[in-house]
């Protein structure tokens, strides 16, 4: 069952979204709260898997060497989550996507050099099994990029159980610890999470 986000959920990402260096205490003075109250909520979304990681938003138009171009591939349906999982791989490739239409794969490539894109398209990727390269698209200038996620109240995160990996389906067991909260799908899965982790857990 998905954790649902509140609308004070809401308003701490978009705070951090707006300028993810910005601290508990100026968030908390944006929005109203205490720092101890946004410090919480954060640490329960991270544990929740919604937010990977922190990391600098680039401006690319900064940079006299930045390419980046768009490339559709046709690939067998059979081999097509395997060549998306080794794409991802390659530390060119910044974004992967499954599509549909005839073709059926979207990659953004991003290197210092055409010659250096090329090199991958035609070296590497065309050369993967079951891929067909049915076009590619050279970005002249970029008016907007932002992540493609919707945050506001009521949608969900879908909960993943720390101890065997698996979706969790139905209302989690949480685990309540001095550094955040822990989600596991069964209370077998509990008992092996503590069990595990023995003395290191702080309550």
């Amino acid at each position: 069952m998905p954790l649902k986000l509140d609308e004070l959920d809401v308003k701490i990402l978009k705070a951090l979204y707006e300028d993810g260096r910005k601290s508990y205490r100026e968030i908390a003075k944006i929005i109203g709260v205490s720092a101890p109250t946004v410090e919480a909520r954060l640490k329960r979304i991270m544990n929740a898997g919604l937010i990977a990681k922190i990391a600098p938003i680039f401006n690319i138009e900064k940079l006299d060497k930045a390419i980046n171009m768009l490339v559709l591939l046709k690939v067998e349906e059979s081999k097509l989550v395997n060549v998306a999982l080794e794409l991802a791989k390659l530390p060119e490739v910044k974004s992967v996507f499954i599509i549909t239409g005839e073709s059926n794969l979207l990659i953004r490539i991003a290197a210092s050099s055409q010659n250096k894109i090329q090199k991958l398209i035609y070296e590497k990727i065309a050369l993967m099994n079951g891929v067909v390269i049915t076009s590619t698209q050279l970005v002249i200038k970029n008016f907007k990029d932002e992540q493609g996620v919707v945050i506001e109240p009521e949608v969900g995160i879908r909960l993943t159980c720390d101890y065997c990996g698996k979706l969790i389906e139905g209302e989690p067991l949480i685990l309540k610890l001095q550094d955040g909260e822990r989600f596991l799908c069964c209370k077998t899965c509990l008992s092996a999470y503590k069990e595990k982790y023995g003395t290191r857990l702080k309550f």
